[in-house]
């Protein structure tokens, strides 16, 4: 039998974007002999189409990761070829595709592939949500072109912070221009002034353009006072929070800093968090055996967790978790009491919503001080608690459901800090509610839980000006130290006799 050549189709000149992906390139292949013939091809630029820039695909097409195949007939077999050119490069490639049969018989054509230059726009890197206005807030960008590029900050709600009070380090508000080189990261820095006595979620909007092209990133920050800032002051009349948020959480952790006017009670059912069978945080109780406990309700059957002596008119920080198996209740970073019986998801709130300082379907309501609720959709570990107990969150943490930091000065509206939009509407109660607040909150916090006598216990934390706080236990009875720290200036202070200055950057 007399061998013949295989026969290629021609390629037709191709145009593509830089940095896309190329349409379907198609030629034909026949061979009057039937065989299976290796495709490959030569690029005569590899800096703009490298050796594995190209791909076949076909019907007929197969390949073991390293080279093509197409099996033939003497009828035209198709073969599609995509172009994927290198990252913010353009030019033209001399293509050249040879199919080889197994006798080494070829069969060649080639083309001119050109990859046109497209503006690209600079890339921004992803900033995370932010607890805090203070302090520098920094990120980088990339201009790939080395054009030079403009950035604007912009805020979503010029009530918390105006776009007059965004300044871009280095410039003189709130928009620049900046040279740049190809593709080197450059670092910029924001700083923000809020405007006074507000609480909110704010988005910023940072805009980068350079020639032809331009890219946003958004991120959240949230606004407040310094430190605890405020809490809300319940009267046990008829003072309480509507959620609207009907609780179906089948496995929960919820914490609260809570001050009672009077020490847990039997002359009503009532305390900060109350959403009925899902989950509640009860200080007073008919019932002196749900008394100052977390409880679940489980197929029907109501199951609490004690948190021990709590006094009156003294802060704590409250935690329950309920995995399905077990009811937890801690207090100020401490496991107080385990409770094992309860089996299965927690119920549904039953139609009830969440309810903060009330009964969820009487008239009894709490009466003393809630601050910092956070309710979240996963269990936390006792270290999860303890890490963030003293310190804000961000509003983003994993498996965060609602946050309120209850920092308003005035208004009806206790705002959902998550961004799910759970917001709370206060009922019977003024402006005159909002409190400054007294709980341990600060930016950053460490902690010591380690040890039977006081000495044992030791905490520091530094800031980042180079001071640094120490607390150790000296005499007395411990069971732990926390200390936390306010990363901004206090709302009032006195310096101590015999100070000549205080420094006020962070307490």
């Amino acid at each position: 039998m007399i061998k013949t050549s295989p026969v290629m189709g021609e390629i037709n000149d191709t145009t593509m974007d830089e940095d896309t992906v190329s349409t379907a390139i198609s030629f034909t292949v026949t061979d009057i002999n039937e065989q299976a013939l290796t495709i490959t091809y030569i690029s005569s630029d590899e800096s703009i189409i490298s050796s594995t820039g190209i791909t076949f695909s076909g019907s007929q097409v197969s390949t073991n990761g390293s080279s093509y195949i197409v099996s033939t007939t003497a009828v035209d077999t198709t073969v599609t070829l995509t172009v994927t050119p290198e990252t913010n490069q353009s030019g033209t490639a001399f293509i050249t595709i040879t199919v080889t049969d197994p006798d080494g018989m070829t069969a060649t054509d080639s083309f001119n592939l050109t990859v046109t230059s497209v503006e690209n726009p600079p890339e921004l890197s992803i900033i995370p949500d932010i607890g805090t206005a203070a302090g520098e807030i920094s990120f980088t960008f990339v201009e790939a072109d080395g054009d030079t590029v403009s950035l604007t900050v912009t805020s979503s709600d010029q009530s918390l912070i105006l776009d007059s009070n965004i300044r871009i380090v280095g410039a003189s508000g709130n928009s620049t221009s900046l040279t740049t080189i190809s593709d080197v990261a450059q670092s910029v820095s924001i700083q923000l002034t809020q405007e006074n006595n507000v609480h909110g979620l704010v988005t910023l909007t940072i805009t980068a353009s350079a020639v032809g092209a331009s890219v946003t990133e958004s991120f959240n920050v949230i606004v407040s006072p310094p430190g605890a800032g405020n809490a809300l002051a319940f009267d046990g009349n008829n003072d309480y929070v509507e959620t609207g948020w009907i609780p179906d959480l089948n496995y929960w952790t919820v914490e609260t800093w809570v001050k009672g006017s009077s020490a847990p009670g039997t002359s009503s059912s009532t305390g900060p968090l109350y959403a009925y069978r899902n989950f509640l945080i009860i200080w007073d109780h008919l019932d002196s055996n749900f008394m100052r406990s977390a409880c679940v309700n489980v197929s029907g059957t109501f199951y609490v967790a004690s948190f021990g002596t709590l006094e009156a008119n003294k802060w704590y920080h409250l935690a329950a978790t309920y995995d399905g198996e077990t009811l937890i209740a801690y207090k100020n970073g401490e496991l107080i009491t385990v409770n094992t019986t309860p089996s299965g998801p927690a119920a549904s709130a039953d139609g009830n919503t969440l309810k903060i300082g009330r009964h969820p379907t009487n008239s009894y309501t709490f009466d003393g001080i809630i601050d910092e609720v956070r309710i979240w959709s996963s269990v936390r570990t006792l270290e999860q608690i303890r890490s963030t107990m003293c310190q804000r969150l961000d509003g983003n943490e994993t498996g965060l459901y609602i946050y309120y930091r209850f920092d308003h000065s005035s208004g009806t509206t206790l705002t959902d800090l998550t961004g799910n939009g759970y917001d709370g509407i206060l009922t019977n109660m003024t402006d005159s509610d909002w409190i400054t607040s007294g709980a341990a909150l600060g930016d950053n916090s460490t902690y010591d839980y380690t040890g039977s006598v006081a000495s044992d216990f030791s905490v520091t934390l530094s800031h980042s000006d180079g001071d640094a706080f120490t607390a150790f236990g000296d005499s007395g009875t411990h069971t732990g130290l926390h200390l936390y720290l306010v990363n901004e200036a206090p709302s009032s202070y006195t310096a101590p006799a015999g100070f000549s200055t205080l420094y006020t950057d962070h307490y």
